[in-house]
Formats: C-alpha cells, sequence, structure tokens
C-alpha cells in the first residue's frame, strides 16, 4: 500500500508540472512531506526508494480493460455531439505493463560518466503517462486518501474513486473483495472485514489539507448488499446534497473539463 501512496504522490507533481513530459521533477523529501512525515529521516527515505523499486519492477497484465488512442474527452464530445468528428473509440484490450516507472533517480545518483546527477527526478512509463495525459487515470484526492485510518479503506476509496461515473457502482461481493485485497470468501467475513471501512467512507470525515486548514469530506452517500443476487451496491455522494464535499477535484480534473469544453465548441 505503501509503494500506491508514492505513486500518487507522483502522479499529483505530474499534474502540477502540467504533463509536458513522463520526466516528473520530484525529491524523497518532498515525498515524505506530502505523506505527512514531519521530519523524514534516513530510514523514510530508504522505504521510499524500495517503493519506487518495486513500482520500476511491477508487472501488470490487465485483461478485457477498456482502451483508446484518443483522450477521454475527445471520445465523450464527439458521442455528446453529432457534429464533431468522431473520435478513435475506445475498446476491450488486453495490455501487458512492464513497470510503471522507467527510471528513478534520486539526488546523489551517478551518471553513466560517473558524475553526480543533481536534480531528482522519476520517469513515468509510456502506458502510465499516455492514461493520465489522455484521461483515462482517474484522480483521486490525496488529502483525503491520506485522511483515512485504515489500508483497507484506502484501498476500497482508490477502487471505487475509478468507478464514479453516474452516481453509483455494483459489483458481485466476492469479486470486489479480492479487488481490494481480501483474502476472506465467505460474504459474512468479507462485510465484517468492509464494514469499519465503508463506515469511514460513508460518514463526514476532518481532512488536513495540503494549505493546512481542516474541510469536512465525504465520499459515499450509502452502500448495501442485495442478498439474493450476491451483489455489493455503492451510492457516491454529491456535493449539492449537503454543505459538505466529496474530496477536492485537482487541476487534472479541471485541464479535462477544458479540453471537453473546447471540443463542443
Amino acid at each position: 500500500m505503501f509503494a500506491a501512496l508514492v505513486l500518487q504522490v507522483i502522479i499529483e507533481r505530474a499534474l502540477e508540472e502540467g504533463l509536458d513530459s513522463p520526466v516528473v521533477y520530484v525529491t524523497r523529501h518532498y515525498i515524505a512531506r506530502r505523506l505527512r512525515y514531519r521530519r523524514p529521516q534516513a530510514s523514510d527515505f530508504r522505504r521510499i526508494d524500495m517503493a519506487c523499486e518495486k513500482l520500476t519492477a511491477v508487472k501488470l497484465k490487465l485483461e478485457n480493460t477498456w482502451y483508446a488512442k484518443a483522450p477521454r474527452a475527445q471520445i465523450e464530445a464527439a458521442r455528446e455531439n453529432p457534429s464533431i468528428p468522431p473520435a478513435r473509440g475506445a475498446r476491450p484490450s488486453d495490455l501487458d505493463i512492464q513497470g510503471l516507472l522507467d527510471a528513478v533517480h534520486f539526488r546523489q545518483t551517478r551518471k553513466p560518466d560517473g558524475s553526480l546527477d543533481d536534480r531528482s527526478y522519476v520517469k513515468l512509463s509510456d502506458k502510465l503517462f499516455e492514461s493520465i495525459k489522455n484521461g483515462y487515470l482517474y484522480p483521486v484526492g490525496l488529502d483525503f486518501l491520506l485522511a483515512l485510518n485504515s489500508s483497507v479503506a484506502q484501498r476500497v476509496y482508490l477502487y471505487l474513486a475509478k468507478k464514479d461515473d453516474n452516481g453509483q457502482y455494483v459489483e458481485d461481493l466476492k469479486s470486489f473483495a479480492k479487488k481490494v485485497g481480501l483474502k476472506k470468501t465467505a460474504p459474512s467475513a468479507i462485510l465484517d472485514a468492509l464494514a469499519p471501512a465503508l463506515k469511514q467512507l460513508a460518514g463526514e470525515l476532518e481532512v488536513s489539507m495540503r494549505d493546512g486548514f481542516i474541510e469536512i469530506h465525504r465520499f459515499l452517500e450509502e452502500w448495501k448488499v442485495d442478498t439474493a443476487s450476491g451483489n455489493i451496491i455503492f451510492r457516491f455522494f454529491r456535493e449539492n446534497q449537503r454543505p459538505q464535499q466529496q474530496p477536492a477535484k485537482n487541476e487534472f480534473v479541471a485541464a479535462i473539463e477544458r479540453i471537453r469544453a473546447g471540443a463542443r465548441k
């Protein structure tokens, strides 16, 4: 789970830099501070090194995943407005991903000629960079993620944050449990393991924001299990339902919305 948090910091940093390049200039100290370490130590830096090594070495096989060459906003705009030329549509496809990071160079890393590299950076893999830039990798609220008090709650949030397209998401309970890292198979045991995490996600959570302010956020409106079908059903919280907010959108979401608005003109 720690490697997933490090990756979210790197992605957030990439978005702040404008996604002009897969190279993201970031230091271990920045990552540690963003993850709320007040006084990062050498052991924290080693842990970040190990997380980046895992992100470089990880091998992912995505089966029947939704994939497209064109930006997501362009495809959606073409579907909504017949006057817009059609983009190359998304289609189910199998993808093999060899690493989420292509390179990791933190300060004091030596270049091939033996000199010291004076800037720290990581390089996103081509598929990861392409997915972020085209709008297929949903952003998450990092401050909200860090406010969750268990790894189960964090995994559930990271998974569901990609599913909020129409306000509701339904999946087989056992399939959902497997995807969020639970080894339990009995429905009663799964629900016992999920209950504390879902209670927190459906409640009002105090979130310490990056600017130092405290905000109240809420992610789920409600959840329930359909015993007849064995499905778990999630309804996502909407801002206009109560004064509280969903996890804040970042600049990436705003950029995608601007692309979509431009495509409609």
